[in-house]
């Protein structure tokens, strides 16, 4: 499992015990759906499965023995408006990360010099709350499709640590290879 999704899955397993406490907020799901819809649009087959195993898991933890209190149960029930209103929330902020990757796609300016392309490929790469490594960028879609090679992606990094656009960050889960430099863009 990449540091993205290992991240993702530690996230969603915090977020399934705070679910399960009552009176406990669940607006920290906002910056998780986002994150699951940048991981459906960027991500590696791998790392969505990985990352579909974790939702399926946290779905599982979240659905109680009375049949009366699981999530298709609750469209019929008394609030049955606001989990759909949920629902619908969720998969549109999953389908506008898609369309961002294809809107870029759509305007990358075909023109553009060969530097200026890995440059927008890493910046978009690192456009996330989980922390990239640079081979995570190579095997990203955008990376793929657009053929990054190693140094390229070194080049670009560099460039963006020496402007101060990126910096060096640790990996986002314990269990990741300490080996690999990771990166997150400073805002």
């Amino acid at each position: 499992m990449t540091g993205m999704t290992s991240h993702l899955a530690l996230l969603l397993d915090t977020l399934g015990s705070r679910a399960r406490e009552q009176g406990k907020g669940l607006s920290d799901a906002v910056g998780v759906v986002g994150d699951l819809g940048r991981v459906l649009a960027r991500g590696s087959e791998a790392e969505v499965r990985d990352v579909q195993a974790a939702v399926a898991a946290l779905r599982e933890r979240l659905e109680v023995g009375e049949v009366d209190n699981q999530p298709v149960k609750a469209l019929d029930g008394h609030n049955g408006h606001a989990y759909l209103a949920g629902a619908l929330w969720a998969i549109n902020e999953l389908m506008s990360a898609q369309l961002d990757v294809v809107d870029a796609a759509r305007t990358a300016e075909p023109t553009g010099t060969r530097r200026s392309q890995v440059e927008r490929v890493v910046l978009a790469a690192l456009d996330g709350t989980v922390p990239r490594s640079p081979k995570d960028i190579a095997e990203s879609p955008e990376g793929a499709a657009a053929g990054l090679r190693n140094d390229e992606i070194s080049r670009a990094l560099s460039g963006l640590l020496a402007a101060g656009r990126a910096e060096v960050v640790d990996p986002a889960s314990p269990d990741t290879d300490r080996r690999r430099k990771y990166f997150r863009l400073v805002h």
